[in-house]
């Protein structure tokens, strides 16, 4: 029995090189990718989100097996595209047209005590869809807020799931953004909650045979954000100049991509973020990431697990930060692995 995941994930006998040991399977609060992706930690790691399994060899295990795994020190990411970055951006571009904004739900007074929850829907850029947006404002009053536009990570895109605080994994952090005062703005995106049509973790990362599906989606997602950019604009409450970006994991990555792109976000808030070299392999140039970072303006907060397994330091979070040109940069490393 072997490639089991969930529940807790398992203590295995190989170590990296400087003799942790790795971590397989995912545990039943990780993203379900990170059932994938290698993990180390020291074997006296007392997380309660490790276990271990009893086997017994029907012969003995070759040493190969049970040699140690040596993990990249540098990422083969191929050269950026050298589009120009104007190209790049114009397949964001579409037709400003009436937003046709419908009040779905003001207040929902059970939700918290805290800040009331309300609920718009308005038209998307393309098609004939319509999308929710969900902001969480303060009950503390105030004349305007700071906004922080949520880009979530990739679990959100892979399955069907309503916007309930309760179901929702990031909720510990949006939570605690609305705490400090700031309105929180959270988009529907395409694909996402109630607007899933069916993508899996596969055909989200560029696989050969859905490659330009793959481009349209992310080209969607991207477009619901600018249309979310265009309802805060209508908003008296909402301070223009306030206006920051906030991405969890994949949102994280794709950061460059949104801060270019959209110019009307003044900051970066990035957790858990990164290049990964999956996605750099295979994107479409409108989407590579390593084409945005050197033309970000905004200031940029990273803050990252220093024992990441999705996006480790030197490899994959380092790289990104470097390609941020602007002196108004920070990365913050806390002792925490990807999820934060």
């Amino acid at each position: 029995v072997y490639d089991l995941g969930g529940n807790v994930r398992e203590w295995c006998w190989n170590p990296d090189d400087q003799g942790w040991r790795s971590f397989c399977g995912g545990a039943w609060d990780d993203n379900a990718y990170q059932f994938a992706a290698p993990d180390f930690k020291s074997p006296w790691d007392r997380n309660p989100r490790n276990g271990f399994r009893c086997v017994r060899y029907q012969q003995e295990p070759r040493s190969e097996t049970l040699a140690a795994m040596q993990l990249p020190t540098k990422l083969p990411l191929s050269q950026p595209k050298l589009d120009p970055i104007e190209t790049l951006v114009g397949r964001f571009d579409y037709d400003r047209k009436p937003l046709n904004v419908e009040l779905i739900q003001s207040d929902d007074q059970k939700e918290s005590p805290d800040f009331r929850h309300e609920i718009v829907c308005i038209d998307a850029a393309y098609g004939k869809e319509r999308f929710n947006i969900h902001l969480l404002i303060p009950r503390q009053p105030a004349d305007q807020y700071e906004t922080a536009v949520y880009f979530p990570g990739l679990g959100f895109f892979t399955q069907k799931r309503d916007f309930r605080s309760y179901g929702n994994p990031d909720w510990g952090k949006i939570e605690a953004i609305v705490q400090s005062g700031k309105m929180v703005c959270f988009p529907t995106y395409h694909s996402s909650f109630e607007r899933w049509n069916g993508r899996n973790f596969h055909r989200l990362f560029f696989d050969q045979e859905s490659r330009h599906e793959t481009l349209e989606h992310w080209v969607r997602v991207i477009k619901d954000l600018r249309r979310a950019m265009d309802y805060l604009e209508t908003r008296p409450d909402v301070r223009q100049d306030r206006l920051f970006y906030y991405g969890v994991s994949i949102g994280a990555m794709l950061a460059p991509v949104s801060l270019v792109v959209e110019p009307r976000l003044k900051a970066g808030v990035l957790i858990s973020g990164g290049y990964l070299p999956a996605w750099e392999k295979n994107a479409f140039p409108e989407l590579l990431v390593t084409n945005y970072a050197p033309h970000v303006e905004q200031p940029v907060l990273m803050i990252s697990g220093e024992w990441d397994n999705v996006f480790p330091p030197e490899t994959n979070q380092v790289p990104l930060f470097e390609d941020f040109p602007g002196p108004q940069k920070k990365h913050e490393l806390v002792n925490r692995g990807h999820l934060i």
